[in-house]
């Protein structure tokens, strides 16, 4: 089902654009530096960040837990445990890590991976990061595992801001997860802490799938200058509503507008007290259907979730149940949806929640099945 996001028709020509972002280039794999850029415009690769990266560590966490360094904000940061059982560790006849040093990066779905950026808190604080084994987990053949990238460590090297780039020579394919684990850090004491602010993965610009959308008026469209220019992508196209009269071949063929084939001209309209337009004056953005659009199941008493979060619904009974709940209580990751009542289910989901419901799981999974079932008959609203 299409969605439709209306706006104001302003009777102007009309283009779309995309830039293309410059980076630097990096090293073949095996050996990561950062290089000042060098190229043209016309030289530099393009590349898009991937969103909705979930981080995670098996160090302990002193500041922040890992999501603060793929939440896209500069300001915060995350640093390992100072001290305890989960902080990093390393052999005593060596240098490098060994033990709880640990990244692991899960994309929101498989894509194609180019480039990763680390923002250090700086090239010589506590945890940055300065040497490194990369792991790729790819999902191929119904297999998934993670596979070394390269034969050597990745030794970064950074730029003023602190900025260490890894630019693969080619794009790895479906990649799911990404494990970095990190041998050597500096600081004082150097290899003792893992920190930094952020870390974002890319992917090149043309492995991005371009969304396809279109788009109608109320008005006719001048020759040559059809609705569908608006949406192509390309700046060297114009749209324009009618601007002839209606003698000469002034209107654009083949155009609709909710069904209806446009045979005459119709131009945007304004009152004789007013300068804004008042009628034929929209034009409609159609977006393809999103398949992984989220469907919310209610848990009961009012509250939901967004099933395609859901990992398990499972018996708070069981004893494994109730060790993880009693493991993160008191935190922001138990959400209590009970109001009070016994708890009969516990939902987990796919970014480390536990959610208490006072239904029963079979209840739930009837809730779940039913959204679907709808779905799949056609059943669904704007």
């Amino acid at each position: 089902m299409k969605k439709k996001i209306v706006a104001y028709l302003l009777c102007m020509a009309m283009g779309v654009s995309l830039l293309p972002m410059p980076v630097t280039q990096a090293a073949d794999q095996g050996a990561v530096v950062y290089e000042e850029d060098t190229t043209t415009g016309e030289e530099q690769d393009s590349y898009v960040q991937i969103k909705g990266l979930k981080a995670f560590a098996d160090c302990g966490n002193a500041t922040n837990k890992p999501d603060a360094i793929v939440d896209g904000d500069k300001s915060t940061y995350w640093h390992s445990a100072w001290k305890g059982e989960m902080q990093p560790e390393k052999q005593e006849a060596y240098t490098e890590m060994s033990k709880n040093n640990n990244i692991i990066l899960k994309l929101a779905q498989t894509s194609a991976v180019k480039k990763i950026v680390y923002l250090s808190n700086g090239e010589n604080s506590n945890g940055t990061i300065s040497k490194c084994n990369l792991y790729i987990k790819q999902k191929q053949d119904n297999t998934e595992k993670f596979e070394q990238v390269g034969n050597e460590p990745y030794t970064l090297k950074f730029d003023q801001s602190g900025v260490a780039e890894i630019d693969f020579e080619t794009a790895f394919e479906n990649v799911a997860e990404i494990k970095i684990e990190v041998l050597n850090t500096n600081g004082d004491p150097s290899n003792t802490f893992i920190s930094g602010k952020e870390l974002s993965v890319f992917q090149d610009e043309e492995q991005t799938e371009a969304i396809k959308i279109m788009a109608n008026a109320e008005c006719s469209s001048q020759k040559d200058q059809g609705i569908a220019k608006l949406v192509d992508g390309k700046e060297e196209t114009v749209y324009h509503s009618t601007w002839g009269d209606d003698s000469g071949p002034t209107l654009e063929d083949g155009e609709e507008f909710e069904g209806k084939k446009i045979t005459e001209i119709v131009r945007p309209e304004t009152t004789t007290k007013s300068s804004e337009l008042i009628k034929n004056n929209k034009i409609y953005i159609l977006l393809p259907k999103e398949e992984n659009v989220a469907r919310l199941i209610n848990i009961g008493f009012g509250n939901v979730v967004n099933s395609q979060k859901i990992v398990a619904v499972v018996s708070p009974d069981a004893a494994p149940v109730k060790r993880m709940v009693q493991s993160i209580k008191g935190t922001r990751s138990l959400i209590d949806a009970t109001q009070g009542r016994k708890t009969k289910a516990v939902i987990v989901t796919s970014d480390d929640y536990l959610v208490l419901s006072a239904l029963q799981p079979e209840t739930i999974a009837r809730r779940f099945a039913e959204i679907y079932e709808n779905e799949d008959k056609g059943e669904t609203h704007e």
